[in-house]
């Protein structure tokens, strides 16, 4: 990086709010390229829990089966023709 004349590296918002080692890679980068600034977050953040709640909420839906799926079809195709 240093080679490449880089001067800041932004950590994404989405690192900086869910990922637990996200101090120990700042740590990494500025004693390996102390002269290369970290800054932490792409824009103003909202509040980082939001983030982590929705995050939670995409890993943990309930997983639908084939059937589910195709009942849940059935179920909208009768309410359209009615």
């Amino acid at each position: 990086m240093a080679n490449l004349q880089v001067e800041t590296i932004h950590l994404s918002f989405g690192m900086t709010a869910l990922c637990p080692f996200k101090h120990k890679y700042e740590e990494v980068i500025k004693e390996a390229y102390p002269e290369i600034k970290v800054i932490m977050g792409t824009h103003t953040p909202g509040d980082p829990k939001d983030l982590q709640n929705d995050v939670k909420k995409l890993f943990c839906a309930d997983q639908l089966t084939l059937a589910d799926l195709y009942y849940e079809r059935l179920k909208n195709q009768s309410l359209t023709t009615e």
